[in-house]
């Protein structure tokens, strides 16, 4: 009985400098614009919207309803690395059309990402920099079809990406105009 008192305390405190330390992120309602973790951008999400900063701090997920059912993240690239899972390394230089492809090809080798179809790639923009955008179709480990939007620009020496996914049915229709309303608020934070 006293060991499993002593192991119920210890299991408490550890638990307690966990939840202390910071490395629990929850899920937030944002007052006004969020800033990025690593201070490079801000991104306004619509009202009644929550977001989580990501591990790393320069990548944030949004939703209304939850991740499963409609989703904004925004992901900050080092163009000094290699992509994470196409394993790409991109130039700073590359037209809309190669970065379209590069994109895509990020997204095709995402974990649960099946059989994905490029429905249109085209030139897009983030904060007036010029770049590239990318519609897309999947469909999810559980059958789940899904369509996205991916919006992105080469920015001092990274990769920004507004990307939005929602289930074909319903959910993608209902917030179409999101991704529009959430790149129209993106700005680059260090000029």
């Amino acid at each position: 009985m006293r060991r499993r008192t002593k192991l119920s305390i210890v299991a408490s405190g550890l638990l307690a400098a966990f939840f202390l330390s910071g490395c629990v992120t929850t899920w937030t309602y944002p007052s006004g614009p969020v800033v990025a973790g690593n201070k490079a951008y801000s991104i306004s999400f619509p009202a009644g919207w929550t977001y989580m900063p990501l591990p790393g701090g320069d990548t944030l997920m949004a939703t209304y309803d939850g991740p499963n059912l409609q989703v904004i993240r925004v992901i900050c690239y080092d163009l000094r690395e290699e992509m994470p899972y196409s394993k790409n390394k991109l130039a700073s230089d590359l037209s809309s059309e190669d970065l379209a492809d590069a994109i895509f090809q990020e997204i095709f080798k995402e974990p649960g990402v099946n059989g994905p179809v490029l429905e249109m790639a085209g030139p897009g923009s983030l904060d007036g920099v010029g770049g590239a955008q990318v519609v897309y179709s999947y469909t999810n480990d559980e059958g789940l079809r899904y369509r996205g939007n991916a919006i992105a620009a080469i920015y001092s020496k990274h990769l920004y990406v507004v990307l939005f996914a929602a289930p074909v049915r319903h959910y993608y229709e209902l917030y179409d105009d999101v991704i529009d309303r959430s790149v129209e608020s993106f700005r680059f934070t260090k000029k």
